[in-house]
């Protein structure tokens, strides 16, 4: 990858789906350090050890499945039908997705919700005429499952499977 950074046909490089020492092996080996880290994060995974990790060795941070992913699994929770989610966008007259994509940017991550329907879209854009509170923020970062949603469990066996460890 550094080889097309000095080519020209790429302007930065990112990691998707490092954990801490795979990141702490790549900064040590790399001659042109990445520039992101793209992992899930959501409120019902908050990945909180890992990104402030990542952002404390220089690393941007984009959250994948932002809203979290109902639909990936059978025991998956709709984050956007939760009673604490929906009460905090009650509170600050905002749709849950809304709530959600504001926990994550106030955290400083790059946030890039999925959507087809121009309805959303142009929703997913009204986050920033309001705040999340520190409690609110701290409820955000706790009250969920703490379960991932994307195991990859297809690439469960490989050496380099990136969640047998904690971040």
């Amino acid at each position: 990858m550094e080889k097309l950074v000095d080519e020209g046909l790429v302007k930065s490089i990112g990691l998707s789906n490092f954990n801490k020492r795979q990141i702490q092996n790549i900064l040590q080996h790399c001659r042109i350090k990445p520039a992101n880290l793209q992992i899930e994060i959501h409120a019902n995974f908050p990945n909180i050890k890992l990104v402030e990790y990542a952002q404390s060795v220089g690393l941007t941070v984009t959250a994948y499945a932002p809203l979290g992913a109902p639909m990936s699994s059978p025991e998956s929770v709709d984050l956007l039908t939760e009673p604490w989610v929906l009460e905090i966008a009650h509170r600050h007259k905002k749709t849950p997705a809304q709530v959600l994509l504001r926990y994550l940017l106030q955290r400083k991550l790059i946030v890039v919700p999925k959507s087809v329907t121009f309805k959303r879209i142009e929703e997913n854009f009204q986050v920033f005429d309001f705040q999340l509170s520190n409690e609110e923020m701290h409820e955000l970062n706790t009250k969920g499952s703490n379960e991932r949603q994307y195991k990859l469990l297809q690439m469960s066996g490989h050496q380099e499977y990136p969640f047998k460890e904690e971040y």
